[in-house]
């Protein structure tokens, strides 16, 4: 057919068109967003996103989908490497949320309010996935087992605690002053992951005593999740 793309160039453009929405959203409510605008950002025309995705809310549908595997990827990572240590894993799981979530923070506002409106394809696909908490507890509930966690934890309330820390900077987003996106943004440095970790290690070890605060400081089999050390 006379300009249909080429398969390989298509699957490049079709790529593309996806990488300038998530550009695009750091900017702009993807209630307000054009295709127009997404297309002139991948260097193409706002007919391409009809012809890869039947048009705006089938691109952002695709991006949900690629974000989640994402996400998906990296705490799978996490989880593999909890399961092979028997050492203190509460620096690895801040840095694999971390790493699955902030990644992707300008895509933060279109999850929670796609979350919150009736009947879209998004909010659907969302509702419909295992939730972090689910396989955050499951990990939990696996390390007071194992005596590395404190045996009278409640899970489910060990987990909110730690999702509550390390992911509702990204929850508040969408509500923050234009001016405060950037110090949110900025959030996952060493200082910060290193505050969460401190204050986690004296609410969920068994023993805290052996774990202090140098720990932080030094190479730990669960160090290659993450915001790097140092990084500001």
């Amino acid at each position: 057919m006379r300009g249909r793309p080429r398969n390989g160039a298509g699957r490049n453009l079709s790529d593309s068109l996806l990488m300038a929405a998530e550009s695009q959203l750091r900017d702009k409510s993807h209630l307000d967003l054009t295709c127009r605008e997404i297309a002139e950002a991948a260097g193409t025309q706002a007919a391409m996103v009809n012809y890869y995705f039947q048009g705006k809310e089938g691109l952002l549908l695709e991006l949900f989908n690629r974000t989640v595997r994402d996400i998906d990827q990296h705490l799978d990572t996490m989880e593999a490497d909890i399961e092979s240590n028997d050492g203190d894993p509460t620096e690895c799981i801040v840095r694999g949320i971390v790493a699955a979530y902030y990644h992707h923070a300008a895509l933060s506002p279109l999850f929670f309010i796609e979350l919150y409106r009736a009947n879209t394809p998004i909010g659907a696909l969302y509702l419909n996935r295992e939730f972090s908490s689910v396989r955050v507890e499951r990990i939990i509930r696996k390390l007071i087992a194992k005596g590395i966690y404190r045996p009278e934890l409640d899970p489910v309330v060990a987990t909110w605690m730690l999702l509550g820390l390390v992911i509702t900077p990204l929850a508040a987003m969408p509500m923050c002053p234009v001016q405060l996106d950037t110090s949110i943004g900025s959030l996952p440095t060493a200082v910060w992951i290193e505050n969460i970790v401190r204050m986690l290690r004296n609410e969920l070890l068994a023993n805290g005593a052996s774990h202090s605060d140098d720990d932080l400081k030094d190479p730990s089999p669960f160090m290659g999740i993450g915001v790097q050390k140092g990084s500001r």
